[in-house]
């Protein structure tokens, strides 16, 4: 308990004067603490302050801040002290050097110069081509819904406007809910079954089955009523639309120019390496 009330006697003094130190100063004076030969230094904690945060708020912070990073110094310490069979540990760094420096080397010097435009033409033979690996796994609708006050009993003029339009009517319909109280609602895009019941309030009443026979809905829920009409549908089992797959192909097409690209580097590398000697093939 003592240490961490020096430590925060410390941090308020750092606190008040961190961002006025002396730039002559010697570096020693900007440590707040030491463990086997490692130092943390003030301007590691001036990162994990935020803007407007209080002093006190501050101590607890950096406190406990000096407190975990001591911690886990004194940790690994202990464990590099146990652990006497570390030829794994020691592979798998290597290991994960390397893959970092392969990472850091193909984003600035390999991919920099990749096209990351794709024409529709590129998205659509990809769809066309792997049709297959596109069947959804849900049901996706698109749908337009109207709500109005649930007390009002007559209401087949909305019913009946609302159930006998489409998405191409989306204008009339904001022109008749005007000055009413009514609204309407345009789900233009793919949207998963689910997250467009929970949104007119009917997730636990409606089956995807239903849409097979059915593509008006009615309920009522926290005195509004929702007057609902699917104007698509892909269930489960469908190929999935080129919008809702639009996506992930761009990534498989930009990832498999990628590849492209370092396996052209590599080969490039291993005939250099061929010609100057250093790289020896044995058949």
């Amino acid at each position: 308990m003592a240490y961490r009330i020096i430590f925060v006697l410390v941090i308020l003094g750092f606190l008040s004067n961190s961002c006025k130190d002396n730039e002559e100063a010697k570096p020693d004076l900007n440590i707040v603490a030491e463990v086997n030969g490692e130092y943390l230094y003030k301007k590691d904690l001036v990162k994990i302050l935020y803007k407007n945060i209080s002093p006190e708020d501050s101590a607890k912070l950096v406190s406990n801040y000096i407190h975990s990073w001591l911690g886990e110094k004194l940790m690994y310490s202990e464990a590099r002290r146990v652990l006497t069979d570390t030829a794994s540990i020691e592979n798998k760094i290597k290991n994960y050097r390397q893959q970092l420096y392969l990472y850091y080397y193909s984003e600035r010097y390999i991919y920099n110069d990749v096209d990351y435009k794709l024409s529709e033409e590129e998205i659509e033979g990809y769809y066309t081509k792997h049709l297959q690996d596109y069947v959804l796994a849900k049901t996706y609708v698109k749908a337009h819904y109207m709500t109005m006050d649930a007390e009002v009993s007559t209401y087949y003029l909305e019913r009946d406007r609302l159930f006998n339009s489409n998405l191409e009517d989306k204008e009339e319909l904001l022109d008749f809910c005007v000055g009413t109280g009514r609204k309407v609602y345009f789900f233009e895009e793919w949207t998963e079954l689910g997250e467009f019941l929970d949104e007119v309030k009917c997730l636990d009443s409606f089956d995807a089955n239903e849409l097979l026979f059915k593509s008006t809905l009615e309920n009522v829920s926290n005195n509004l009523r929702y007057l609902i009409k699917f104007d698509d549908y892909k269930t489960l089992g469908d190929y999935m639309p080129l919008e809702i797959a639009r996506e992930k192909i761009a990534e498989i097409l930009i990832n498999h120019k990628k590849k492209e690209k370092y396996l052209q580097k590599q080969n490039q590398l291993i005939e250099q390496g061929v010609k100057s000697g250093s790289v020896v093939i044995k058949q």
